[in-house]
């Protein structure tokens, strides 16, 4: 079972699970490749995000998608063929190059849909929750080109039961999958006082403050729009409460609009997108979590972290988050902006339960969440899979 693998990783490597994945199976000594069409150029130089996936060989192909806004729409229609064309040449150039013994799509989208262009092979796919959830129900299109290539896949993982259901709902055969979760790094994500002394300090936020923070992308599906409503409910109630609206996305610039509307500026921080380390010492300095998403598949990678930090959180109730947070942290409904108030007015009151609950969390990610334990199952699975005639 000590077989080293050659795997190739089709994935956006804007995200973080992408660069957690392929760096723990290179490191474990396989041979690992990542295909994408993502450059991040737009926020750091090329030769900065290949060596962050050192020692994976990170190939980036067929940069720059064309967008309607900048042609016609035949001149579009035309440039995006031509891409696509280019992505499956590519695609298959590098396969044919590599010769891998498994293939893992991460997210069932154009990641996974490039395996049908592909020479029989073992493939893995892991939704990441919208792409199922939401896409393939709004999209007729989408729904059958994700149902063919999930059914070409060797085995699938997901992170939630209700997950699992949904695929055999869309006729997926249940031996194909596994419920695997993503796991969080436990020993990277603890408090550090240090770094909550420096963020702190650099904002000028008193330690007397209680901080609120979210760490979800600034884009409608993960509607921290909702959260930022919450804040003149919770002010009108207690001015001693700062904000954190970490990360970036769609919906930013709109945001800090609407926060210098209220005239509330002075209680939120936008810091922007940050890396892992950034994450960790803006989570050190928090008291608080909240993420107002409306669809998940399993616990979000970002509430997982918040956990690990040892930060009581409150969630919106859908998903699989009721399983997860029912003894460290508060549920509300949907849409309720007044329910994450509440929430956060509770906490900040009872100094105690905000201890506790984020105590519980805490040990629930260390016992069942935690990043190497998963990470072993997974390549487990590649190992079995590889193994199959």
């Amino acid at each position: 079972m000590n077989k080293k693998l050659k795997i190739i990783y089709f994935a956006d490597i804007a995200a973080e699970h992408t660069l957690r994945w392929v760096l723990y199976f290179a490191k474990l000594g396989h041979e690992v490749h990542v295909i994408t069409w993502n450059d991040l150029s737009s926020r750091y130089r090329l030769d900065d995000v290949e060596n962050s996936f050192n020692p994976a060989t990170l190939h980036v192909i067929c940069k720059n998608r064309p967008t309607s806004y900048s042609h016609s729409f035949g001149t579009f229609f035309f440039k995006y063929l031509k891409w696509i064309f280019l992505i499956i040449k590519n695609t298959r150039a590098i396969f044919f190059e590599v010769r891998p013994d498994l293939i893992h799509s991460h997210s069932v989208g154009s990641y996974a849909w490039i395996t049908l262009f592909l020479p029989k092979t073992k493939i893995i796919m892991t939704p990441w929750g919208t792409d199922i959830l939401i896409d393939m129900k709004e999209s007729i299109f989408n729904r059958f080109i994700s149902l063919r290539a999930l059914h070409k896949s060797s085995a699938i993982t997901v992170d939630a039961e209700h997950m699992k259901d949904k695929l055999i709902n869309f006729g997926i055969e249940p031996s194909k999958i596994q419920i695997i979760f993503f796991g969080t790094n436990t020993k990277e994500y603890v408090r550090i006082k240090k770094e909550r002394s420096r963020i702190r300090e650099k904002y000028n936020i008193l330690e007397t403050d209680i901080v609120v923070i979210s760490t979800r992308t600034l884009n409608p599906i993960h509607d921290v729009f909702l959260t930022i409503q919450s804040i003149p409910l919770v002010l009108n109630e207690n001015k001693n409460v700062k904000f954190i609206i970490a990360s970036d996305g769609s919906e930013r610039t709109q945001m800090k609009e609407y926060v210098a509307n209220l005239g509330i500026s002075d209680y939120v921080i936008f810091p922007g997108y940050m890396t892992s380390p950034e994450m960790v010492a803006f989570l050190s300095a928090s008291d608080i979590y909240v993420s107002s998403s409306k669809a998940d598949a399993g616990l979000s990678a970002s509430t997982a972290e918040a956990m690990s930090t040892g930060l009581p959180v409150i969630v919106s109730d859908n998903s699989d988050n009721r399983f997860w947070v029912k003894d460290s942290g508060i549920l509300f409904e949907d849409g309720d902006s007044q329910g994450i108030a509440d929430g956060i007015l509770s906490l900040v009151d009872n100094s105690g339960l905000m201890e506790t609950l984020g105590s519980n969390g805490k040990s629930r990610i260390l016992i069942d969440n935690d990043y190497e334990t998963e990470m072993n199952k997974v390549n487990t699975l590649y190992l079995v899979e590889v193994n199959k005639n």
